[in-house]
């Protein structure tokens, strides 16, 4: 389950002391006798919900106080405080589960503070334990500088825009992922390595562009969760983003896909893995965009938007076929078995173009296919490059998946 770093102690004088469990919490005693009246009770420090409706962590008052914290309610029946804690400035060290780490004047939003200095906010994130395996950063808001095409393409790029890297404790293990831009609801993982690792804490970086974006409004409110190993949602290694539960079904949607505004056009830059845990009784899993007349950039990876609305099919980049932005289902096809394209006998599954198709070339006058696969675990390889001219306004990928028995 999640760390919630610990165990609460308080004590109290009761004549009485009723064992249950409480809100999902077992709470157990051990009795010391002070007059026959005193005793200890224990309570684990799980998730709970604070006044606000926000994430916290069930602590005594001393415990919160301790941390930084501010108690905004109370859970285990009384016995605890839900404790919020947040890094409310440009930077900080979390070693807390359930940490918010936001901009300095949250919920206002925050500026560069120059035009000829740029302005760079580090979050280091520190493993509360040697079981905690993940660390997992939720958008709960992220508006940054948008996707910049000064030098021809749209991309995240320092030095063009605001620029978001996010990187693994292990410093041999890279994640890959550039952001900018709006990406409130979307998450990342990252990986804690092991004890000796080095340099043994994930990090978030927020470069702030100040010579092209000095006055943009920037928000950012991320929920840092601690996840220890082997438990039902810790991510396979080197899954920077993990989908789990509702029966299987969900939606997986590109960094950005949902901008509000032209500005932050989805042509993003950079390779991450997706992964989607395999729920009870399934052994195949199916993808497929929304239908094109209802969203004609459910898939929109590459190409032209006014003239090329068709799917691509490669086996490997760069060739025999050129999908420099592809999204690969491993062994997919049509039925999950059959093989198709080429080399003979072999499965083409990287996909690319404005159609998500079975066949190279495929699709121009229909909806898109659904591509099945029957490959364990579940995972979308993601490869965006900033090739594309400005004109294709390309927005990435919106994937339905549902998962069913063979």
């Amino acid at each position: 389950m999640l760390n919630w770093g610990g165990t609460a102690v308080f004590s109290f004088f009761i004549l009485f002391l009723i064992f249950e469990n409480v809100s999902g919490q077992n709470i157990t005693r051990e009795e010391k006798q002070v007059g026959g009246l005193f005793s200890v009770v224990s309570f684990p420090n799980l998730a709970c919900r604070t006044d606000n409706n926000l994430n916290g962590t069930c602590m005594t008052r001393s415990e919160c106080t301790a941390v930084n914290g501010e108690v905004q309610g109370s859970c285990a029946r009384g016995f605890g405080g839900c404790c919020f804690i947040r890094i409310q400035a440009c930077g900080g060290d979390v070693r807390y589960n359930q940490t918010y780490v936001q901009n300095p004047d949250y919920p206002s939003a925050t500026m560069a503070i120059s035009a000829t200095e740029d302005r760079e906010c580090v979050y280091r994130f520190y493993p509360p334990s040697s079981d905690t395996c993940n660390v997992r950063l939720d958008f709960a808001e992220f508006v940054m500088g948008p996707p910049d095409p000064k030098s021809s393409t749209w991309k995240c790029e320092r030095g063009e825009t605001d620029y978001v890297t996010v990187e693994h404790a292990d410093g041999n293990m890279r994640s890959g992922i550039h952001l900018c831009g709006h990406n409130t609801g979307h998450h990342v993982y990252l990986d804690m390595g092991t004890p000796s690792s080095s340099p043994g804490y994930a990090e978030l970086k927020l470069f702030l562009d100040s010579t092209n974006y000095q006055t943009f409004s920037r928000t950012w409110n991320i929920l840092a969760s601690f996840i220890d190993c082997n438990t039902p949602y810790t991510p396979p290694r080197g899954c920077q983003r993990f989908f789990f539960g509702n029966l299987g079904t969900g939606i997986v949607e590109a960094y950005n896909y949902n901008q509000p505004i032209k500005a932050y056009a989805a042509r993003l830059n950079g390779f991450h893995t997706v992964c989607i845990r395999r729920e009870k009784g399934m052994c195949q899993i199916s993808y497929v965009p929304p239908d094109v007349d209802t969203d004609d950039e459910g898939f929109a990876v590459n190409g032209d938007p006014a003239s090329l609305f068709k799917g691509r099919v490669a086996c490997k980049h760069p060739s025999p076929v050129a999908c420099a932005s592809y999204i690969r289902i491993t062994q997919g096809s049509a039925t999950g078995i059959t093989p198709y394209g080429f080399p003979p006998g072999g499965r083409c599954d990287r996909h690319c173009g404005r159609r998500l198709c079975d066949t190279h070339q495929g699709c121009t006058s229909s909806d898109h296919d659904v591509i099945i696969s029957r490959v364990i675990p579940f995972r979308l390889e993601i490869e965006l490059r900033p090739h594309s001219p400005t004109s294709y306004e390309n927005r990435g990928y919106k994937l339905n998946y549902a998962q069913s028995a063979c």
